[in-house]
């Protein structure tokens, strides 16, 4: 009997358990539910990321401590670290030319997901297009991310909002289309908190002065203090 004919055996949920174990062991994550979907072609991540199913996180990188909630697609996307991504969010979607006679799928993408192509080779100009989410950035629940926009470090995305430009760091957005609402800090303070790069301090550093995150002047301080030895 063939390995593929007695996994066929063996119940749904419990393929399912044993394929998200084998995720778990490849790439060090922590699910929410071994029970779920999780669709993570072509992705890797950093350390202690977690991820609660369904979701489909398609070709991207996923930074240390970042973790993603449910429902969540995303694709072609750089993330980096400690970013809280709220449910059913889309991110870097793969575009349709609308400059061609058809936008359908069928005449441009060689894909199985279809039943049907008019093409043996893909030829999609978005394909090659990618999205950057930088570090502590949160999105809301909902938020859609248009493919190549980027998301500078800090920024905050509102619930519901529809991001199709670039978003500064440190600056929170929302609506449709999401536009600035304010920045987080003062410019100064914004540009130290960039030059400070606590995201890629130490696990051990980070216990250390978690007492300061609440009083951003103290722990920019802190940060500074140590970058000066």
């Amino acid at each position: 009997m063939s390995k593929r004919t007695l996994e066929s055996c063996i119940p749904s949920t419990l393929r399912r358990r044993m394929a998200n174990r084998r995720l778990v062991q490849t790439h060090g994550l922590r699910l929410a539910d071994d029970e779920q979907v999780y669709d993570l072609a072509g992705s890797t991540f950093g350390v202690n990321c977690r991820l609660s199913g369904p979701l489909q996180i398609r070709d991207s990188s996923l930074g240390d401590y970042s973790y993603v909630e449910p429902h969540c697609r995303i694709s072609g996307t750089t993330i980096g670290k400690f970013c809280s991504i709220a449910p059913f969010c889309v991110v870097g979607p793969l575009s349709h030319p609308f400059d061609r006679a058809s936008t359908h799928p069928a005449f441009y993408l060689r894909s199985n997901r279809y039943a049907y192509r008019f093409v043996e080779q893909s030829d999609d100009p978005s394909a090659d297009i990618l999205t950057t989410i930088g570090h502590d950035v949160w999105l809301g629940a909902n938020v859609f991310v248009k493919r190549g926009v980027t998301i500078g470090n800090g920024a905050i995305v509102g619930a519901g909002a529809v991001v199709i430009k670039d978003v500064e760091p440190y600056t929170i957005v929302g609506g449709v289309p999401a536009k600035a609402i304010r920045q987080r800090f003062d410019s100064q303070t914004v540009d130290r908190l960039q030059a400070s790069y606590w995201w890629d301090r130490s696990e051990t550093w980070l216990a250390e002065h978690v007492s300061k995150i609440s009083d951003v002047q103290a722990f920019l301080r802190q940060a500074e203090a140590d970058l000066r030895r």
